[in-house]
This record gives C-alpha cells, sequence and structure tokens, in this order.
C-alpha cells in the first residue's frame, strides 16, 4: 500500500477530492494548512504535486478519526534500516489504547523523511496517550538524539478531520 498527500486551500482541494470520491481520500486541516491524504494500491498519484509514501506498518481507519498527529522525522541514511525495524510493529503497540483510531508508519519514495501518522477519537486522547506512553516517550526521546539518527530537527503537526460541507 502507499499513501499519497497534497496541501492546499480547502476550497482548492474540495474539488479534488469529489472528482476522487472513488478512492480512500481523507482531508484534515489545521490553522495554516489543508491536507488531502489518499491511501491506494498504486507508486502513482492521482495529485500534480504529492508527497508519496509508501505504507511501512499501518492499523485502523483515519476515516474514522477527528485529531491527527503527524510527526515528521528526517532519518540519516545509515539509520533508516534501524529506523524501520524499531517501527516494523509501531501500530500494533496502541491496542487497548483510549481514543486511538488508526497509525500509519509510512517510508518516503524520494527524500530521507519518514512520517508517524496517528489518529484519535479527540485531541484530548492524544494528548493522554502522549503524556502516559512509552511509546510516545521513545518518539520524543529518538527525535530528540538528533547526533544518531536525524538530518534535521523532527517536528509534529496537528490536524483536525474535516467534513467536505461547504
Amino acid at each position: 500500500m502507499n499513501l499519497h498527500m497534497t496541501s492546499g486551500t480547502r476550497n482548492f482541494l474540495l474539488p479534488l477530492m469529489e472528482k476522487l470520491s472513488k478512492e480512500n481520500i481523507v482531508l484534515m486541516q489545521n490553522s495554516q494548512n489543508t491536507l488531502l491524504v489518499h491511501e491506494t494500491e498504486s507508486k502513482k498519484s492521482k495529485f500534480q504535486q504529492p508527497k508519496s509514501y509508501q505504507i511501512h506498518d499501518s492499523t485502523g481507519d483515519l476515516h474514522r478519526s477527528k485529531f491527527i498527529a503527524i510527526q515528521y522525522i528526517p532519518v540519516t541514511d545509515e539509520r533508516k534500516p534501524i529506523f524501520e525495524f524499531n517501527y516494523q510493529q509501531f501500530s500494533s503497540s496502541f491496542t487497548n489504547t483510549n481514543g486511538f483510531q488508526a497509525a500509519r508508519v509510512l517510508t518516503p519514495m524520494k527524500g530521507n523523511t519518514y512520517v508517524i501518522i496517528t489518529a484519535w477519537d479527540s485531541e484530548s486522547s492524544y494528548k493522554n496517550w502522549e503524556s502516559a506512553s512509552p511509546i510516545a516517550k521513545k518518539i520524543q526521546k529518538e527525535q530528540s538524539s538528533k547526533k544518531e539518527l536525524l538530518t534535521d530537527p523532527a517536528y509534529t503537526s496537528f490536524y483536525y478531520i474535516q467534513t467536505t460541507d461547504k
């Protein structure tokens, strides 16, 4: 499976979403950005300027979610195999986590920035997990150990799943 993302204004992305209504597409938005996310078997994106990823690990349905955390982690070439090994079964670690809906670990088709998407029923569920979970602490520790793992600082963006009502 593959995942393609594109960004733009809501007014620009809504017609594209409607055009691709038979596809597995999710619209998400925050105060600065709107993303359209497409999960598909195809390596070729239907977007003009996508960021494309192979889905390395996956669980759940993004459509059921209301709050999304997307972590961007630029990994050095030497550490890519270690990173992939460490996150091989990432999504299974969420079993019975309150409010958890879905997770994706994404390997970049181009570049070195891995993406981890976690999807939640609410922002408060995410914050509860982030403050209490050993997995969240492990991610934070890895992101702060730039010398060993990262080429640039890692960062997290937060989104809300948007309805298509205009």
